[in-house]
């Protein structure tokens, strides 16, 4: 009899254990660290600054508030969180990495920054990436993508940028023209193939270079279907 009611008492008590961790706990408990982690290290200032806002809170309102700002987030495409007890988060992200940033002119102080899908991340004073200065009337917002022209001046300067450490581009309804060394100025097409317009620009330079005179090359202009080469004398 005894042991029968020992049995009864067990599976008395296991509900109401499970409804103390499930549900009293995640409700009691507080969160007051948090650690942020991405593929680069340190997660970046930005979402640094938006997760401390919920520390201090319970388990349940932090995971929650944690959850409805990546989901609306721009800076990230994936996220997890892990509670490390008594009173941890640890949140790994996956963030969206900018390549170049936007700006309307060199003396203005607020820049966006543009992913390789064009998806405008966040506007920041000053940048060390690769600028490119576009039109004014251009309206840009966080969260939008910009126009198709501005996604390939991007991709224009990042490769310039890889290829010969190009940090400066002007973007037109016209031309895209980018700043390699030596003061030599590039202008591109506004669309077309990617790959071949930056393969025919490097192929362009090294047989220039194989023949050296004493001019110097000032201006190459790649939207024609013979380039147009422009040189200055000594």
């Amino acid at each position: 009899m005894l042991k029968r009611r020992r049995k009864i008492s067990k599976w008395l008590i296991l509900p109401l254990v499970v409804f103390l961790l499930f549900f009293l706990v995640p409700r009691l408990v507080k969160i007051n660290l948090l650690d942020c982690e991405s593929q680069f290290g340190p997660c970046n200032e930005m979402i640094i600054s938006e997760l401390k806002k919920t520390q201090g809170r319970s388990y349940l309102e932090t995971h929650n508030n944690i959850s409805m700002f990546f989901k609306e987030s721009v800076l990230v495409s994936d996220y997890s969180i892990k509670f490390n007890f008594p009173s941890k988060f640890i949140v790994h992200v996956v963030e969206k990495k900018p390549i170049v940033s936007l700006v309307k002119r060199l003396d203005e102080q607020t820049f966006y920054f543009v992913d390789s899908s064009g998806l405008i991340l966040f506007t920041q004073k000053g940048s060390l990436l690769p600028k490119i200065i576009f039109p004014d009337e251009y309206n840009l917002e966080i969260g939008k993508k910009v126009g198709s022209d501005l996604i390939f001046a991007s991709k224009i300067l990042q490769g310039c940028f890889i290829t010969y450490g190009s940090r400066l581009a002007i973007a037109t309804p016209e031309f895209i023209e980018v700043d390699l060394p030596d003061s030599v100025k590039v202008r591109f097409p506004i669309n077309g193939d990617l790959n071949l317009l930056l393969g025919s620009l490097n192929i362009l330079l090294s047989q220039l270079n194989m023949n050296q005179t004493d001019s110097k090359i000032k201006f190459i202009d790649l939207r024609y279907k013979n380039p147009v080469i422009k040189y200055s004398y000594d």
